[in-house]
């Protein structure tokens, strides 16, 4: 709805901020930061959300997702858009580090509905930890498609591979380790000593914006100073904090800050909604090709979910419940981010294609997803009951 708001808006003689040129110069920071924003919102109420306790067994979805869906989606995503878009490698590579996140902003019809409502069943939980966990893999994906942009542009190519193992190393293993742990100590530190501070506090009292800010800005920044990933410190942090206040029989404070988070978060995303129907009627596919629809189309329709329901056989539960994990992988807003930010550091050869394609997905996305999803959720939950 928010997005036909915004594509009708494009008709009034109005012009709307970063709308154009966003892709550009200035405009693209200002709007890098503002889908930053939202990201980090996403994922602090995405991770307070979760009620299931972090483990390989009760995780297993996830962690099949994260580690095994989202390398090969990648690798589908890379060699489609050098062979039929005529994306340069590294152009395709960050094609495909930013399409193949399920998105935390976007993808909240499909998760787990908020801290202690009840019993949460495996597609939820996964959906919602999937997406919480992205950053893990999406960013160091992010950096390989800046360093094999500055690898090529070297004199020396891409003979030395020094800078494969400086990448595998520093971008990839110490990043997510350095975020995870900054996220799980800052949430620990945080959690237990707002518990101790509010111990007496009655609930109406309990500052539940100050105390969000607090701890998701504290994780991020640190983890940023460390140049670990700050999305991923965010999440873990939250996921410790949830712990934190559950064995301090203080639920009541996770209620009203999740609460408090969820709605900026609605704020935020009902304003970039608006700007991507805008953006998407104006310029944002004023130059689209038929290939980079039907690599779109096959992104979301086929490439993600056959991938997904292959790698999910060996686990439990139905084929529906599968089929669930896999075909409601939602695209959205964290794909502009990590666009955004790879643009502002480098300059890719034909982003331009990039930013068509991302937009169709997450479009292509929106559509599909919020014809079906809340049908799916409903079969799901009907057989979960029988």
């Amino acid at each position: 709805m928010f997005v036909t708001m915004g594509a009708l808006l494009s008709m009034l003689p109005v012009n709307i901020p970063l709308i154009g040129e966003v892709v550009y110069a200035e405009n693209n920071r200002v709007f890098e930061h503002i889908t930053e924003l939202l990201v980090i919102l996403s994922l602090a109420s995405a991770g307070l959300a979760v009620d299931r306790p972090v483990g390989w067994k009760s995780w297993k979805h996830t962690w099949i997702l994260i580690l095994l869906v989202m390398p090969c989606t990648m690798a589908v995503i890379t060699l489609l858009g050098v062979q039929y878009a005529a994306l340069p490698l590294a152009t395709a590579i960050l094609c495909a580090a930013v399409i193949a996140p399920t998105d935390p902003v976007l993808a909240r019809s499909v998760q787990v509905e908020g801290p202690n409502k009840g019993e949460e069943n495996d597609v939820n939980v996964s959906l919602t930890t999937e997406a919480g966990l992205n950053d893990g893999l999406a960013f160091p994906f992010v950096y390989l498609a800046i360093a094999t942009l500055s690898v090529n542009s070297a004199s020396g190519g891409m003979d030395n591979m020094d800078w494969l193992f400086k990448w595998a190393s520093y971008d990839l293993l110490y990043r997510v380790f350095i975020g995870s742990l900054i996220g799980y100590i800052s949430g620990m530190l945080l959690s237990s000593i707002i518990s101790h501070l509010y111990k007496e506090t009655p609930p109406e009292d309990f500052k539940a914006g100050l105390i969000l800010f607090t701890t998701v800005f504290t994780s991020y920044g640190v983890a940023e100073c460390f140049e670990g990933y700050g999305f991923l410190a965010v999440f873990v942090a939250a996921l410790t904090g949830r712990k934190i206040y559950a064995s301090s029989n203080k639920d009541d404070h996770v209620q009203k800050t999740h609460y408090f988070c969820d709605e900026i978060e609605q704020i935020l995303m009902t304003l970039l909604l608006l700007w991507l129907g805008y953006y998407a009627a104006t310029d944002g596919l004023q130059h689209v090709t038929i290939i980079e629809i039907m690599l779109a189309a096959n992104i979301v329709i086929i490439i993600r979910p056959v991938i997904a329901y292959l790698c999910l056989l060996p686990t439990k539960g139905s084929s529906l419940d599968r089929f669930a994990i896999a075909f409601l992988g939602i695209r959205g807003i964290g794909t502009y981010y990590y666009l955004s930010y790879a643009q502002s550091q480098y300059e890719f050869e034909n982003i331009d294609a990039v930013w068509r394609i991302a937009t169709l997905c997450v479009l292509i996305s929106i559509a599909l997803h919020g014809m079906f999803a809340q049908h799916i959720m409903r079969r799901l939950s009907n057989n979960h009951n029988e």
